[in-house]
């Protein structure tokens, strides 16, 4: 019997637990959502509230509304890595005076999450 495929939801927080790239992958979702996702205002942690727990707060907010906000703006930076290339990442991160995360690093999990994005249903 065939496993059924997991929800881009439940794949994005399968993601936040887990992923090649460690906590990397947690950072590229919290920056996503801080640039990407309205209301800006939900995107704060609530006291005590580690990474993980936000973006599942924030998944059943979407669910409850009907939208899909948080996997919108996630897939939105992610897709402009990806557009960018590993060349346009480089360029971008020496533009802004570098990075303590790696543009290697920086467009790996973003291909990592798009692909784990596009598998699921």
């Amino acid at each position: 019997m065939t496993k059924a495929k997991p929800t881009k939801a439940a794949a994005l927080q399968e993601l936040m637990r887990f992923s090649k790239f460690g906590g990397l992958a947690q950072m590229f979702v919290m920056d996503a959502l801080f640039k990407n996702y309205k209301p800006e205002s939900a995107v704060t942690c609530r006291r005590n509230e580690h990474n993980e727990s936000a973006v599942a707060r924030l998944l059943k907010a979407d669910a409850l509304r009907g939208t899909t906000d948080v996997l919108d703006a996630v897939t939105k930076q992610a897709e402009g890595m990806e557009a960018a290339g590993l060349e346009g990442v480089r360029k971008s991160f020496a533009k802004a005076g570098g990075s303590m995360v790696h543009p290697e690093a920086w467009h790996g999990v973003a291909l990592e999450i798009l692909e784990k994005l596009r598998a699921a249903r």
